[in-house]
């Protein structure tokens, strides 16, 4: 098990419409988890986290479910088989991979994503199609994809506009 109260979110909001969000909430409610969500492919998607060599854990994928979690289940915590933590750096989190399709380079202790990236992405794919680099437009426009992390870009404070339209 993992404790929710030890995850850092690193994304500013959400992108799933009020129903949708709603309709996770009420899954959880009911004695639902997440263990067996697929991506498109069908390949496994558990929630990742990012663990840092400084202890923090950052929700790199599953913000909404971690959320509905949060607000659905009696005790905060995400069952095993829910999520994968990855080791990770923060140098690796703030250099861009495009090999490894990582566009948007942050630093989550000082940043946060925004919610919707496929636009920023989708530029990135295309340049690297065009047999362009990418990286100085990554570089010159990091304000497209994220922002400074604010006192209120926790879990506690996403969880209660979870519900707001």
């Amino acid at each position: 098990m993992l404790e929710l109260d030890d995850l850092v979110p690193t994304q500013s909001g959400f992108r799933l419409p009020l129903a949708a969000r709603r309709a996770m909430t009420a899954h959880v409610r009911d004695g639902g988890d997440f263990r067996d969500v697929r991506s498109p492919t069908g390949r496994p998607a558990p929630i990742v986290v990012d663990r840092f060599p400084d202890g923090r854990q950052f929700v790199r994928d599953g913000l909404h479910r971690v959320t509905a979690v949060r607000l659905g289940r009696a005790e905060p915590v995400l069952w095993t088989g829910e999520y994968r933590i990855c080791a990770m750096t923060y140098a690796l989190y703030t250099t861009a991979d495009v090999a490894d399709s990582w566009f948007t380079p942050f630093d989550p202790r000082t940043e946060v994503r925004f919610p919707d990236v496929a636009e920023f992405k989708a530029r990135v794919a295309a340049m690297l199609a065009e047999g362009r680099d990418p990286h100085p437009f990554i570089r010159s426009n990091r304000r497209q994809y994220c922002r400074a992390r604010r006192p209120t870009d926790t879990a506690e404070s996403l969880a209660l506009r979870w519900l707001e339209p």
